[in-house]
């Protein structure tokens, strides 16, 4: 027995001889220091009471002279005299063996009161039968039993009589709220606790419980399957946690990684804590806990994350790219088809498609180039405003769910804007087309365009005529003077030569034909001594007749 002989006596009563001696001293001195948490007898006795059918507790935190003194009370069955002295003052046994939904069944979770070294612990008891039972249990394991009068409604109240010097009380307050949360914060029924500073002022008066959650997921989903109840989510740095509870109660947190990168809490009447209390049994209910989390993870977390990487894209950019660094595609299960992702510039009308349908690009700003990609139904990953970190993620996100990394389309496409006309631009545009047949070979024709993309700082390139914008695949055309099939001279209006040139055409056009001239044959590779006589020879002469 725990605290006394079998058979022992009431305490208290006429003739009634004195309180109990304990025999097994070093045992129960052992299993108080298997509470590695002092605290830890708020979950022992709030675990007591959902077991006891309770549907609400409270905790009380009170300061009396020289003494903190805890109360925690329920509503529960109660308990009778015999089930005081043959199942709570003793040592491994529970009167809970064979009740499925009991959280505790070892028979050792009270003497947890013990841990924080109480003066007294009193435990004021009724089943309702018009009967109560007052226990006291001394720090040195002796106790008193007494039949008192007021058993008119059932429920138990434990109240621990704590010595404490007062600057150790408000701290004492504190570690008991954390404590509370720690162990108690999912509890299937309310927790309701109050705590006053020195004064008797309420210092504390706060709900405990909550329901299932995973705090600071990204995001997450709620699985139920009969009697198991999980959440499961992703953490922003795509760290692991896993936490395991029974009637709410805590049995064990870890970060390690038990499936994957993934966050989540399970609850399940049928996981149970080790002999030690530190840790969750690995049994079959243990194993079928993980296989819920990995199939809620397959079945259920896989297709939410896919729907809040592409709803954070164009609702919340922080959001996207937190989601970015913290999706795990080999957590995430998902064929290519399922796969989906934003694009910078809506495809058909829809701001996302397929992994089956990514070209491999992606793009920081959407722009005429992007637009003109999407226009001829070529998706580009949208990659707005990430930094060079963000994009290493996004491509190894892509490169591991659709088996491309995505470059960007930048540096793999270039569009072809038109540029109007202005000022002297046709008479600069005709001169030039003369002056490069009369020293080489003219071009069909010759235009001003803008740029956008991989030719961005050419001076010029070969085309066609940029009536409408056009696309540029892959290697870029720069000699629009070859001999066969020659094309238009395209002119980057962009361009420093180019937008000098025009800008001198006013002034000095001779020599702003010729600067262009020069250009283009250095570009094209013409401009040897031979061409480069002929080229000062047509500009003298077109500035002497000028003069002239």
């Amino acid at each position: 027995m725990l605290f006394a002989m079998s058979g022992a006596p009431y305490r208290g009563g006429v003739g009634a001889p004195s309180a109990s001696s304990p025999d097994e001293t070093g045992l129960v001195a052992d299993l108080i220091a298997q509470f590695a948490d002092r605290l830890a007898f708020y979950r022992e006795l709030v675990q007591n009471a959902i077991d006891a059918g309770s549907v609400s507790i409270g905790v009380r935190i009170a300061w009396e002279p020289g003494t903190c003194v805890v109360a925690v009370r329920d509503v529960g069955v109660g308990m009778s005299r015999e089930v005081i002295e043959e199942e709570l003052l003793v040592l491994f046994r529970s009167g809970k063996e064979g009740q499925e939904d009991a959280i505790g069944k070892f028979g050792v979770g009270f003497v947890s009161v013990l841990a924080v070294d109480p003066e007294v612990v009193e435990v004021h008891t009724s089943t309702g039968d018009g009967a109560a039972h007052v226990l006291h249990l001394r720090r040195d394991q002796s106790w008193d039993l007494f039949e008192v009068d007021g058993g008119s409604s059932a429920g138990s109240t434990v109240k621990l009589r704590i010595p404490m010097a007062p600057e150790a009380y408000g701290q004492f307050v504190v570690d008991s709220d954390n404590a509370l949360e720690r162990w108690c914060c999912h509890a299937r029924v309310p927790i309701h606790l109050t705590a006053s500073d020195l004064e008797g002022e309420m210092l504390i008066d706060e709900r405990i419980d909550r329901p299932l959650d995973l705090e600071g997921a990204l995001v997450s989903v709620d699985v139920s399957d009969g009697d198991t109840q999980l959440v499961v989510g992703l953490h922003p740095d795509g760290e692991s946690f896993a936490g395991f509870y029974n009637g709410g109660l805590m049995l064990f947190e870890t970060t390690d990684s038990l499936v994957g990168s993934v966050m989540f809490k399970v609850q399940d009447s049928h996981l149970e804590h080790t002999l030690s209390r530190d840790n969750v049994r690995r049994d079959a209910a243990f194993a079928r806990a993980l296989g819920r989390v990995r199939e809620a993870v397959e079945k259920q977390l896989s297709a939410v994350v896919i729907d809040a990487l592409v709803d954070a894209a164009s609702s919340d950019r922080h959001r996207y790219r937190a989601l970015i660094d913290a999706v795990r595609p080999e957590v995430i299960v998902a064929t290519v088809r399922q796969w989906r992702f934003p694009v910078l510039s809506p495809i058909r009308g829809r701001r996302a498609v397929e992994g089956s349908a990514l070209r491999g690009l992606y793009a920081t700003a959407r722009g005429p180039l992007i637009d003109a990609l999407a226009a001829k139904g070529v998706p580009v990953l949208d990659a707005e405003g990430l930094d060079d970190e963000g994009l290493d993620a996004l491509g190894r996100l892509v490169a591991r769910a659709v088996g491309v990394r995505p470059s960007d389309a930048y540096l793999a496409f270039t569009v072809v804007l038109p540029v109007p006309l202005e000022g002297y631009d046709d008479a600069l545009l005709s001169a030039l087309a003369d002056l490069l047949e009369a020293v080489a070979r003219a071009p069909s024709s010759v235009h001003f365009a803008r740029l956008v993309g991989a030719a961005a700082d050419r001076f010029c390139i070969a085309g066609g005529t940029p009536a409408d914008p056009w696309l540029l695949e892959s290697e870029i055309q720069d000699d629009p003077l070859r001999l066969i099939a020659r094309p238009a001279l395209v002119l980057n209006a962009d361009h420093a030569l180019v937008r000098g040139a025009r800008a001198a055409m006013e002034i000095e056009p001779e020599v702003a034909v010729a600067f262009l001239a020069r250009a283009v044959l250095v570009q094209t590779g013409r401009l040897d001594e031979k061409t480069d006589e002929a080229l000062t020879t047509a500009a003298l002469a077109g500035l002497l007749g000028t003069a002239e």
